[in-house]
C-alpha cells in the first residue's frame, strides 16, 4: 500500500473498537490491491468547532471527536482521486466496511439519514457502536495533535500531490485550476476552480486549525499539510 504507514498511524487514533473494525477493513484493502488513503481520524473539540466555523463540517455532534469515525481517499498512482468513490472497486470497500457495521457518509442526506443528494460525505466512515461516544477512547489526546504526516508532511517517500512550485493565494498569476481545485476541496471550500475570498477565508480557517501561519497563502508548508 502506498500509504500503508500514514494509514495504520491516522487508524490507531481511533477508539478500540472502531480501530479493530477499522484495521480489519484495512487488511482487507490490503489483500485486495485497494489503494486509499485513511486522512482524517480522531479530532479534538477545538478543531471540530474550526471545521465547523469554516464550513468544512456542519456538526459539532461528530463522530470523530469520539474516534469513531475516519476519512479516506481514493489513491491511484500515488494521487488523490476525490471523484473516485463510485467506482467498482471503492464500492466494492464500502461494501465491506458497511458489512463490518460502518455507517458510510456517502449515502446521507442533510439530517444524516438517507441519501437524497442534499449532503454527501463520501470520504467519511463512521462506527456507531452502542451509540455516539459510547466505544470508551482510550488515553488522551491533546488541545491540537500533531498531523500524521512523516517527514516534511509527505507520504511514504513522496507527497501524495506534488507542490506546484510556487504559493497560490488570491491574485496570483499562473495558477493551474486543478490545483485550485484540489486546495478548495481539501479546505471544504465550493469548488469553483478560482482562488476566491471564499476559499482564501477557508484556507486562514484551516491553517489556523493546523498552527501554520493563517494568511490565506498556500505555500510548501500548508500544501504538504494538505497533501
Amino acid at each position: 500500500m502506498y500509504y500503508d504507514k500514514r494509514n495504520r498511524a491516522t487508524l490507531n487514533e481511533l477508539a478500540p473498537n472502531t480501530k479493530r473494525l477499522a484495521l480489519k477493513w484495512y487488511e482487507y484493502l490490503v489483500k485486495n490491491g485497494i489503494e486509499v488513503l485513511v486522512y482524517d481520524a480522531r479530532r479534538t473539540v477545538a478543531e471540530q468547532r474550526d471545521n465547523v466555523n469554516s464550513g468544512a463540517s456542519q456538526t459539532m455532534y461528530s463522530y470523530h471527536i469520539v474516534g469513531q469515525a475516519l476519512d479516506f481517499v481514493p489513491i491511484k498512482d500515488g494521487k488523490a482521486v476525490w471523484g473516485g468513490y463510485n467506482t467498482a472497486v471503492i464500492q466494492k470497500a464500502i461494501k465491506e466496511a458497511q458489512r463490518l457495521g460502518f455507517t458510510w457518509g456517502g449515502d446521507w442526506d442533510s439530517d444524516g439519514n438517507q441519501r437524497d443528494e442534499t449532503f454527501i460525505d463520501s470520504p467519511h466512515l463512521q462506527y456507531e457502536y452502542k451509540g455516539y461516544g459510547t466505544d470508551k477512547v482510550l488515553g488522551s489526546i491533546p488541545a491540537s495533535k500533531p498531523a500524521v504526516k512523516p517527514k516534511s508532511s509527505q507520504g511514504d517517500g513522496k507527497a501524495i500531490v506534488p507542490y506546484p512550485g510556487k504559493p497560490l493565494y488570491k491574485g496570483a498569476k499562473g495558477m493551474v485550476k486543478k490545483d485550485v481545485e484540489r486546495i478548495q476541496r481539501a479546505v471544504g471550500a465550493s469548488v469553483t476552480g478560482k482562488y476566491d475570498m471564499a476559499t482564501e477565508k477557508a484556507v486562514e480557517a484551516y491553517q489556523k486549525r493546523k498552527k501554520l501561519n493563517s494568511d490565506g497563502v498556500v505555500g510548501l508548508a500548508t500544501w504538504n499539510m494538505l497533501f
